[in-house]
């Protein structure tokens, strides 16, 4: 692991292991990490299907783009992939056109539950004191609760509220092909279908990042579960549009 946040793992060749189809090696291969989509497999995926590995992410031993030096910037250009906790505006500012951008979506229900057991099994605020998931819900400062997918596609800055323009800016995003969507709940074909990924067989899958606490859609009430469909509408469309794209391709 270098000291500018990269990972560098030997690539192990055998059984099992496919080529991806036809990434260029001038292109770079850049998945956009958004929290509790099953990045955690992902990322592990990645890490061992590449060489060295470019990872932006908030928590050391990485950093986020924007606290990069203008030699780690160049470091992470040099990478054989990359991914990390960015919107794709984030990358893109960086790659341009010379990258090929990957992302996975989850129903926005059921991240949105996996991110309130994650915060109360994690975050020091709610360690010892836990709270409903409507009380939670009710965070208006916590970004992650404002239709976070959208945020990641369309580039929103952090701070801003998300709006229709920007749902709708995320679908064009998508329309274009300009990221290639894969789907949590079908991940065998997302793997399947995207190239960055080298590896298509998921044998070895577990769930990973699993929080103690441990809420599901089977132990809320209806009311619950409206409550994090409201918060998340705006993930809601574009999901559908997501999930009708990825299923019309079978």
């Amino acid at each position: 692991r270098h000291a500018h946040g990269m990972e560098t793992r030997g690539v192990h060749e055998g059984a099992g292991v496919m080529a991806a189809k036809n990434i260029s090696t001038t292109v770079t291969p850049v998945f956009i990490h958004i929290p509790k989509t099953a990045g955690t497999f992902v990322r592990r995926r990645i890490v061992s299907d590449y060489r060295n590995v470019g990872c932006a992410y908030p928590t050391p031993p990485f950093k986020r783009i924007a606290d990069l030096t203008d030699a780690e910037i160049q470091c992470l250009k040099l990478c054989d992939a990359v991914i990390g906790h960015e919107t794709f505006h984030a990358f893109h500012a960086i790659y341009g056109d010379s990258a090929k951008y990957y992302t996975i979506l989850r129903n926005p229900v059921d991240r949105l539950i996996s991110y309130y057991n994650h915060a109360m099994s994690y975050f020091d605020k709610y360690r010892h004191q836990k709270v409903t998931p409507a009380k939670f819900l009710e965070d208006k400062s916590n970004i992650e609760l404002d239709n976070i997918q959208v945020r990641y596609l369309c580039g929103r800055p952090y701070g801003l509220p998300i709006d229709r323009s920007d749902l709708d800016r995320a679908k064009d995003i998508v329309a274009k092909d300009i990221i290639s969507v894969g789907i949590q709940e079908f991940l065998g074909e997302s793997i399947r279908r995207q190239e960055i990924f080298k590896q298509k067989d998921l044998e070895k899958h577990e769930r990973e990042n699993v929080s103690v606490f441990g809420f599901s859609r089977q132990s809320l009430t209806e009311s619950e579960i409206n409550a994090f469909r409201s918060r998340s509408a705006l993930d809601m469309e574009l999901y559908s549009f997501c999930l009708s794209r990825f299923q019309s391709e079978y």
